[in-house]
This record gives C-alpha cells, structure tokens and sequence, in this order.
C-alpha cells in the first residue's frame, strides 16, 4: 500500500513537467519522440524543417484531400478497376496530417 501511495504522490507532483516516472523505487525515463514519417517509410508532403507554418499545411492537407476524395468518386463511377490507386494517395494524405496534428501535440502542452 504504500508503495502505491508514494508512486501516486511522485506522479501528481511530476505529472507536467517531469520526463521520468517512478516504479519500483526507480526512475524511469519517457521519451517524447516522435518518428519522421521517413523513418517509417512514408513519404512526407509537407516541407521539412523546424519552421513549418502547421495552419497552411493542415489547410493544403485538407484541400488535397478533398481534391483526391472527389477523385475517387469519379473514379468509382466512370472505372471501378482503378481505385486501387486513389485510395492510397488518400491514405497517404491521412498519415501525412495525422503526423502533422501529432507534431503540434508538445506546443499543446506549453
């Protein structure tokens, strides 16, 4: 119980601006690091850089996907062999805005 106790009170008083946790009686580090998206084998849309305007992206993200969904609504009527290859640029679109979102998640914090 009073391990439970003491892991509860380091973890309210740690819980924003700490980078460990304690378990265990031993200090265990998190990392905040999020993969490029080359790292994980997708290709990046959006320029890289530090200096990335996140609101013209999302906004041209979002355009282009709307763009591709109508596409893909033309495609399914006029040649429904064809999809195949809409429905990965859509999904490429996602994981690309879905990273981007995910890159934003530490200036939330602040």
């Amino acid at each position: 119980m009073h391990l439970i106790v003491v892991w509860v009170i380091e973890w309210w008083r740690c819980r924003w601006r700490c980078r460990y946790f304690v378990s265990f009686k031993r200090k265990l580090q998190t990392d905040d690091i999020l993969p490029s998206l080359e790292d994980q084998g997708v290709r990046q849309l959006y320029p890289k850089g530090p200096n990335i305007d996140f609101k013209k992206e999302l906004r041209s993200l979002n355009r282009e996907l709307q763009l591709h969904i109508l596409e893909l609504a033309d495609i399914l009527v006029e040649r429904p062999s064809q999809y195949a290859r809409r429905v990965e640029d859509i999904s490429l679109i996602f994981k690309n805005s879905h990273h981007l979102l995910n890159s934003l998640r530490p200036h939330q914090v602040r």
